[in-house]
């Protein structure tokens, strides 16, 4: 039979485990890995800087969670809220004290579960950044403020490298059995441009592969190929035409859970999804018997699964 589409291979990555932490950060695709793993059951802090696009603001990030850095986080007033320009902005508060709290017990969390991890997936979204002409930092969210306080760059693979490299050998210090799975976002920057955007993915394709050449414990994460390479095609966008389909997401995913699920995990997976179904289906009819039956399956799997519990 005539193939019309070129499907990506089987492979497989480093296990990832209930027993484990698992930390996911980057850019908005990070977000639906984390979404999906917490659903499943797995452990899977928030990440404590929020969203972040490029890879310099991720190194930012992840060296506060191997040593949190003096008179840290740097806030500033901006109408009417405290903001990091490290943070995303759902970090931000009315209130300075509020939102200094937030800001380190995010940090807390992550460090700790840190010490504990196997397995830490990054998203990169893209190659461009702003430079905040105060401090001469890479910044993490602009947060609207004025224009004229950034220089927007884009950074060269051997920048992404060298800064992405420093920050794994800090993690590997803190966490030896740490294993690193880094993925290039398939979410399009439009706003730059459909050649600005090529452009900057390359820039980031490459840095990862130079960096799971230079470190055993890398490995990457074919999340754009598989949508750019397999399912190519704008029905497996949403309407912005940027961000992946439902279905897309869905089938990138099994490729993830395929490449990263052994058999024992893939079928606690499999019962916490028959679980979040159960939850899903309420009946009208019969509320209470729905309830019920909810409150028993998650009995049932906690009593079989204890490393579930306080996870449903």
């Amino acid at each position: 039979m005539v193939k019309f589409r070129t499907e990506f291979p089987a492979f497989k990555l480093p296990p990832l485990d209930y027993q484990h932490p698992i930390l996911v950060a980057g850019s908005c695709f990070a977000e639906l890995i984390e979404a999906k793993l917490r659903m499943g059951g797995f452990h899977v802090p928030v990440p404590s800087h929020g969203i972040l696009y490029h890879p310099f603001a991720l190194s930012t990030m992840l060296q506060t969670w191997c040593e949190i850095p003096s008179e840290w986080p740097v806030l500033e007033n901006h109408d009417n809220r405290w903001i990091s320009l490290d943070h995303h902005g759902s970090f931000s508060s009315f209130s300075e004290e509020e939102a200094k709290t937030g800001m380190l017990m995010a940090r807390e969390n992550c460090a700790l579960a840190l010490k504990e991890a196997h397995f830490l997936f990054l998203s990169l979204g893209t190659a461009h950044y702003f430079q905040d002409k105060v401090s001469g930092k890479a910044v993490g969210n602009c947060h609207k403020l004025p224009a004229d306080r950034f220089i927007r760059n884009r950074s060269t693979v051997t920048e992404i490298v060298d800064s992405l490299n420093f920050t794994v050998q800090n993690l590997r210090e803190i966490n030896p059995q740490l294993t690193v799975i880094l993925s290039v976002s398939p979410v399009k920057h439009l706003r730059d441009g459909l050649a600005e955007n090529s452009l900057s993915k390359s820039i980031l394709r490459v840095a990862t592969d130079i960096l799971c050449s230079q470190n055993s414990n890398v490995h990457y994460f074919p999340a754009y190929e598989i949508l750019t390479e397999d399912l190519r095609d704008y029905r497996f966008y949403s309407e912005d035409l940027a961000h992946p389909s439902k279905a897309a997401q869905d089938y990138i995913f099994q490729y993830f859970s395929s490449a990263c699920f052994s058999i024992d995990t893939l079928e606690v997976f499999k019962q916490v999804s028959a679980f979040r179904n159960l939850e899903r289906h309420f009946s009208k009819s019969n509320p209470i018997l729905h309830l019920d039956a909810v409150e028993k399956e998650k009995e049932r799997l906690v009593v079989r699964f204890p490393f579930l519990s306080g996870r449903l």
